[in-house]
């Protein structure tokens, strides 16, 4: 039965800076629902100064409260609602998301809300201290249930370990070392990127090592994953550009690798098709559920491919940029995957010039060279088209900083699969310079 939810909470610093119309459209559901009564208390966290907050005011009456950015004080003062008890803080998620269901919400008075964290920075990428705190909240608990993206995913894969095993999300960074299922988990992807919902790996950024590194066992792989097209509507343009070219990236770097194998290649040809097929139609009309459920579909596709054979370079570059930078994982895919496209060249031609077709070029009369180039020409193509950026500058990256992000990236353990060996720091650095 449907339960009335008593509190809303929607956090503006997950709508980024282009993105107000999905915020306009966000708080009209919400106060259409809390006009019907279908909600209770609707809070207003973060910034809008751009918009300006007495135009907000005019716009939505019906929100009860506009919490300053960051004043985590005046929120928690809020949310100790009449009879309610200490407010606990059990908002653990982050990054970009619309809605996320917890089991027993922020308090007694809150079971449903919208947005991510209300416990500091967001993050783009899960961290072990963030496990172990829902590792806490979960505890007792015989199921999980992840609503989001890859770094919720993630983020559920390693309480699902440890809640199964105790100790904390450090002690498991491990590689196949385990030997039963772990805690049930049952996720919903709300993006279209990481493929994580069918994945055999959980990435952790360890501040402390100063790089991405991973719990990967067959036994975390999600036990069901549901597609539902109409929980990535609402996904602004820039990260639906950005997820789904993570899952172009995993699906090319699985081809062309050193794994690489006909089973894999027909899940990757497939997830490129798709992506190149409908992230145009998604960047221009954003509910069309149709072009949302192929991307889906191309995600999980991507995700089953580099499972087995793996990922390459462009991924070992890109942990490094979200690391160093905390640049979003499918940005920073998409700028440096056509430069390791072209340094790879001589090393796969053949299933590049595959991937070229897929991507819709004519080869005919070309060499398979020839081919293999004009896939990466097409993949820049496809980004321009879609608005995603193509040149490190234009996201903040900081070119004096190159030469070290290169050292981190020949460590990663991505780059053990490239198609081309990577033993140089020297030609990473020459490729992010290409790219900034």
């Amino acid at each position: 039965m449907y339960k009335r939810q008593d509190l809303v909470l929607v956090n503006t610093c997950s709508f980024l800076r282009d993105s107000l119309h999905e915020l306009d459209l966000v708080l009209a559901e919400l106060a259409e629902l809390k006009n019907s009564g279908s909600c209770g208390n609707l809070l207003v966290t973060g910034c809008v100064t751009k918009r300006g907050l007495e135009e907000f005011q005019r716009c939505y009456p019906e929100v009860d409260a506009w919490i300053p950015l960051k004043d985590f004080a005046a929120l928690e003062r809020y949310l100790e609602l009449p009879g309610s008890g200490k407010t606990e803080r059990k908002a653990i998620t982050h990054s970009y998301y619309r809605y996320l269901r917890i089991s027993d919400g922020c308090s007694n008075h809150c079971s449903y809300c919208a947005i991510p964290s209300i416990r500091g920075e967001m993050q783009s990428v899960p961290i072990p201290e963030l496990v172990e705190e829902a590792e806490r909240l979960a505890a007792g608990l015989h199921g999980l249930g992840s609503v989001g993206g890859g770094s919720v995913i993630d983020t559920g894969k390693g309480v699902a370990v440890t809640l199964k095993n105790g100790g904390k999300a450090n002690d498991h960074l491990n590689l196949l070392v385990m030997t039963e299922m772990q805690t049930p988990h049952i996720v919903i992807p709300t993006t279209s990127g990481t493929g994580s919902e069918v994945t055999n790996i959980a990435v952790l950024t360890s501040h402390g090592a100063g790089r991405k590194l991973f719990i990967a066992d067959k036994f975390i792989t999600p036990n069901a994953a549901i597609h539902d097209p109409r929980f990535t509507t609402s996904l602004p343009r820039r990260m639906t550009v950005a997820t789904a070219m993570d899952a172009m990236t995993h699906a090319v770097e699985a081809m062309s690798g050193i794994m690489s194998n006909r089973i894999c290649d027909a899940q990757a040809l497939q997830a490129i098709r798709l992506i190149a097929g409908n992230l145009p139609v998604v960047a221009n009309n954003p509910h069309d559920e149709e072009a949302r459920l192929n991307l889906q579909i191309a995600a999980s596709l991507a995700g089953w491919a580099f499972t087995v054979a793996q990922v390459g370079l462009a991924h070992a570059m890109a942990h490094t940029l979200g690391t160093l930078y905390h640049l979003p994982h499918g940005e920073a895919c998409g700028i440096v995957l056509p430069k390791v496209m072209r340094y790879n060249v001589d090393h796969a031609a053949t299933a590049l010039s595959e991937i070229s077709q897929a991507l819709g070029v004519n080869t005919a009369g070309m060499s398979k060279r020839e081919a293999a180039l004009a896939a990466a020409d097409a993949i820049e193509t496809l980004m321009q088209k879609v608005g995603h950026p193509t040149r490190l500058r234009d996201v903040g990256v900081k070119e004096e900083g190159l030469d070290i992000a290169a050292f981190h990236a020949i460590a990663d353990t991505a780059a053990i699969f490239n198609a081309r060996p990577v033993n140089d720091p020297g030609d990473i650095a020459a490729l992010y310079k290409e790219a900034y």
